[in-house]
């Protein structure tokens, strides 16, 4: 709650510009709008959709592309704060994870991808959900169609997003490879 506010308070006092990013996200969402997915000639999809959709969306209910994108960034940096809880909390302990989540909750950084329009947040958000969904997956099966479409987010909301899906990819074959490879036939190595 704390962080929601003072993310809330900065997002309605922001006398900053908007960032080039900004007008190029709007122009995606605007075109999406119009039923045009290309930019500058170019398929949409390249420049990675989902931030652009998502604000295209949004501006439906509140008719202000640059404030569609403020609110979604608000919602997912807000968002990142239990993430990082959950996170922590599976790979070392609660009082540990407490102290991760306040250190993002008070993070300057984590306030301006925030409260501005930005895809950095988002990313972020689907980068810790993949991780811990990642944790989750490796002790029990059927959290991995979440992993799965977690990493799908991510892949589409920003192109580190790619590297991404590889790396966990990788590590979760690795914790398992036992399941997947048959545990007679690591055992003839």
């Amino acid at each position: 709650f704390f962080a929601f506010a003072i993310r809330l308070y900065f997002f309605k006092n922001n006398q900053l510009e908007n960032s080039h990013d900004s007008y190029v996200l709007a122009k995606l969402a605007s075109q999406i709008l119009h039923g045009n997915y290309m930019y500058d000639g170019t398929f949409w999809g390249v420049v990675q959709p989902l931030y652009p959709f998502l604000m295209s969306i949004v501006n439906l209910a509140v008719n202000d592309l640059i404030l569609s994108g403020k609110i979604l960034s608000l919602l997912v940096g807000v968002g990142t704060i239990p993430l990082v809880y959950l996170l922590w909390a599976k790979i070392e302990s609660k009082e540990v994870a407490l102290l991760a989540a306040a250190f993002v909750a008070v993070n300057e950084v984590a306030w301006y991808y925030s409260i501005h329009v930005f895809r950095d947040m988002f990313f972020l958000f689907f980068l810790l959900l993949s991780f811990f969904l990642l944790y989750l997956a490796k002790e029990d099966f059927k959290w991995l169609p979440y992993l799965m479409i977690a990493l799908g987010l991510s892949t589409i909301s920003r192109g580190d997003g790619y590297f991404l899906t590889l790396s966990l990819l990788i590590a979760f074959c690795y914790w398992n490879r036992e399941h997947i490879l048959g545990k007679k036939s690591l055992e003839k190595r």
